[in-house]
C-alpha cells in the first residue's frame, strides 16, 4: 500500500504552522516529516510563508533537510535546500560541498558536466549564489530545451551540444535557421524559457496547446498576459495565437469561446469588455467574489452600470447574471430623480433585456423617465445621445416611444437635428408610418434652407428619400431641392473635409454616396434628366467655387449635363 503523509507531518500542516508563526509546534512537526522527506517544495514553502522576524530560525530545521536528503541521495531536492540556506551563511555544512556532490551524484555520467562544473566556476570558491545561477543557464541550453533571443532571432530549439568545441546548436523558429555559438555567447545573449512559457510550447507542445486551446483556452490568453507582463489588450492574444496556434479560418469561432472563458477565469481581470484588456491578478477570484469587491468599489447607478454593462453582454453564467441584476436593481430604486437620466434609462433598458423587469413595469418606469425629463425641459434626444452604445439607443428609443405615442409627432420631430446620426433613418420612418410624414417634411424644408447648421439631419434624410421613404408624403422636397441642399452643403463642407477634419470627411463620405449611389436611389443622374438649364447651370458653376469637391461628383455632373446640353461645360483652355 501506498504510504500517506499524517495530518501532523503533511506539508500544507507544515505551511500552517508556519503561517501562524508557531514555531515549537512546527519543529516537531518538521523533525517528525523528515523520518520519510516527501519533495523538498513542501518543506520550503513553508520556510516562505515563516513572519519575517522568525525566518532566521528556520536556518537548523533546513541543515536537517539538507542531510536527510544527502542521506538519501535524493540530488533533484539538494540545491533547492542550498539555495534557501544561502542567505544564513551556516557553518554547520559546507554548502558549496553539497552542491558539487549534488552535481556529480545527479549528471556525473553525462559528457557534458565536467564542462559544465568547469563553465560555472562549480570547481572553484567563487560566490555560490552566481556560480548556481551560472550552472542552471548552462543546464537551459542542452538538447530540447527552448531558449531566447531577444535581440532579434526570438525563440529557438537548442538541437546539439558538441562538448569538444565547447558549443551548441539552435534551430530559431522566426526563420529555421540552425545557428552554432560557443556556451560563452549563449550564457550572454540566451535565456532558458521554462517549459510552460507560450514561447517554449510553441516549439516543444503544440499538441498540449491545442488540447488547452479546445478545452482550456482562458490558460492561452493567461499565457498571453504573462509574456506582456500582466496586461494585453485583444490584438496581442491574437498576434501570439492566430496561425501559430489556432487556425486563421478558426479564429472568429475560436476567440468568441476565449473571451467568454476569460471572463469567468479567476486568474484575469477583464477591462471594457467591448475592446477587452486582460489583467493579470496577483491572487485567484471567483467571479462571485471580482462581482461584488467591483460593485462594492461602485459609486451610484452609474457605477453599478460601469461594473455590469459589459459582462451582461458576454452571457455569464445564470448565477453570476443574477447577481448583477439584482446589484443593478437596487442601485436603480436607489437613485432619485436628480440622478443622470441616462444611467436611469440605461439601468431600465438592461433590467427590460434581461427579463428583470416585466413588460407592464417597463413602461411605467419609461414614462415616468419621460415626464421627469419634461418637468426639467431636458430633451429625449439629449439623453439617447448620452448612451454608450448604438443598439442601446435604438432600443430606448422603442421603449420609450411605446410608452409615450406621442413622441412619435411632434415632439420628436422638433429634437431631430439633436437625435444621433443612426437614429434618424428610423425615426424618419416611423413618423411616415404613424402618419406625421407632413410634419417630417416640413421640417425637411428647413433643413434645406441652411444645410450646413443640421448637416447630420440632411444626409441621413436625404438617403431616406432616395430610398423612396417620401414618395407619397405631401409636401415633400423635390428632388431638385434635396440636390441643390446637398450641394450647398457640399461647397461648405468639402473645404473642411480637405483640411482634415473628421466630421466633415464623414459627411462628404456619406453624401457622395448619397448622390452616386446605384440605381433609383441615386439622386444626381435623375436630377441632371430632370433639372432645367438655368438650374444646371448654376450647379456647374457651384462646383467650381469649393475647393476639394470629390472628383467622381464633379465628373458624374459634368457627364451628364455634357450629354443633355453640348458644349454647356466649361473645358479649360490648352495652350
Amino acid at each position: 500500500m501506498p504510504v500517506t503523509e499524517s495530518p501532523t507531518t503533511s506539508s500544507s500542516n507544515l505551511k500552517e504552522l508556519a503561517a501562524a508563526g508557531r514555531m515549537a509546534e512546527l519543529e516537531a512537526a518538521w523533525l517528525a516529516a523528515l523520518e520519510d522527506p516527501g519533495p523538498a517544495d513542501g518543506f520550503l514553502s513553508a520556510v516562505k510563508v515563516l513572519p519575517r522576524e522568525l525566518r532566521g530560525q528556520s536556518a537548523p530545521l533546513l541543515v536537517l533537510l539538507l542531510e536527510a536528503l544527502q542521506t538519501r541521495e535524493r540530488h533533484a531536492d539538494v540545491l533547492p535546500v542550498v539555495r534557501q540556506l544561502l542567505p544564513f551563511g551556516t557553518r554547520s555544512v559546507d554548502l558549496g560541498e553539497a552542491a558539487r556532490n549534488c552535481v556529480e551524484g545527479a549528471y556525473g555520467n553525462e559528457d557534458w558536466c565536467p564542462l559544465f562544473v568547469e563553465l560555472s566556476g562549480l570547481d572553484g570558491d567563487g560566490d555560490l549564489s552566481d556560480v548556481l545561477d551560472r550552472f542552471d543557464a548552462l543546464m537551459g541550453l542542452l538538447p530540447g530545451r527552448v531558449v531566447y533571443h531577444k535581440s532579434g532571432w526570438g525563440e529557438g530549439l537548442v538541437e546539439s551540444v558538441d562538448v569538444g568545441d565547447q558549443s551548441f546548436s539552435v534551430r530559431f523558429r522566426a526563420d529555421n535557421m540552425l545557428r552554432a555559438m560557443p556556451f560563452t555567447t549563449g550564457l550572454d545573449v540566451l535565456t532558458a524559457l521554462p517549459d510552460d512559457d507560450l514561447r517554449a510550447r510553441v516549439l516543444i507542445d503544440m499538441d498540449g496547446l491545442q488540447a488547452d486551446a479546445a478545452d482550456r483556452p482562458a490558460l492561452l490568453v493567461r499565457a498571453v498576459t504573462r509574456l506582456h507582463k500582466g496586461r494585453c489588450a485583444a490584438k496581442d492574444v491574437k498576434a501570439w495565437l492566430c496561425g501559430a496556434v489556432i487556425a486563421e479560418r478558426s479564429w472568429s469561432s475560436w476567440w468568441k469561446k476565449a473571451k467568454t472563458a476569460a471572463m469567468h477565469d479567476p486568474w484575469l481581470l477583464v477591462e471594457n469588455p467591448t475592446r477587452p484588456v486582460f489583467v493579470l491578478r496577483q491572487r485567484a477570484l471567483s467571479p462571485a467574489e471580482e462581482l461584488a469587491e467591483a460593485v462594492s468599489r461602485a459609486e451610484g447607478l452609474t457605477g453599478v452600470l460601469d461594473v455590469v454593462r459589459g459582462p451582461l453582454g458576454l452571457d455569464p453564467e445564470p448565477g453570476i447574471r443574477e447577481q448583477m441584476l439584482q446589484h443593478l436593481t437596487a442601485a436603480l430604486s436607489a437613485a432619485g430623480p436628480d440622478d443622470a437620466a441616462e444611467a436611469r434609462l440605461e439601468a431600465l433598458l438592461t433590467l427590460h433585456r434581461n427579463a428583470a423587469l416585466d413588460a407592464e413595469a417597463a413602461t411605467a418606469a419609461f414614462h415616468d423617465l419621460v415626464a421627469s425629463l419634461e418637468g426639467r425641459s431636458r430633451s429625449v434626444a439629449s439623453v439617447l445621445v448620452a448612451l454608450p452604445v448604438a443598439g442601446a439607443r435604438r432600443e430606448a428609443l422603442e421603449l420609450l416611444a411605446a410608452a409615450r405615442p406621442q413622441l412619435w409627432t411632434s415632439d420628436l420631430v422638433d429634437e431631430l437635428g439633436g437625435l444621433p446620426p443612426q437614429l434618424l433613418e428610423q425615426v424618419a420612418a416611423k413618423l411616415v408610418e404613424t402618419g406625421a410624414g407632413d410634419v417630417l417634411a416640413n421640417r425637411f424644408h428647413i433643413f434645406l434652407l441652411a444645410p450646413s447648421k443640421q448637416p447630420e439631419a440632411v444626409m441621413r434624410l436625404a438617403k431616406v428619400f432616395g430610398a423612396g421613404l417620401f414618395d407619397d408624403v405631401e409636401g415633400a422636397p423635390s428632388r431638385e431641392e434635396v440636390v441643390m441642399g446637398l450641394l450647398h452643403l457640399a461647397e461648405t463642407q468639402a473645404p473642411k473635409a480637405l483640411r482634415g477634419d473628421k466630421a466633415a470627411k464623414e459627411i462628404m463620405r456619406v453624401l457622395q454616396d448619397v448622390l452616386l449611389a446605384r440605381g433609383k436611389k441615386g439622386l444626381l443622374v435623375p436630377f441632371v434628366k430632370s433639372a432645367p438649364r438655368s438650374m444646371l447651370e448654376a450647379v456647374v458653376g457651384l462646383l467650381k467655387r469649393p475647393r476639394g469637391m470629390p472628383d467622381a461628383i464633379d465628373t458624374a455632373l459634368h457627364k451628364h449635363v455634357e450629354e443633355r446640353f453640348p458644349g454647356r461645360v466649361p473645358r479649360e483652355e490648352i495652350p
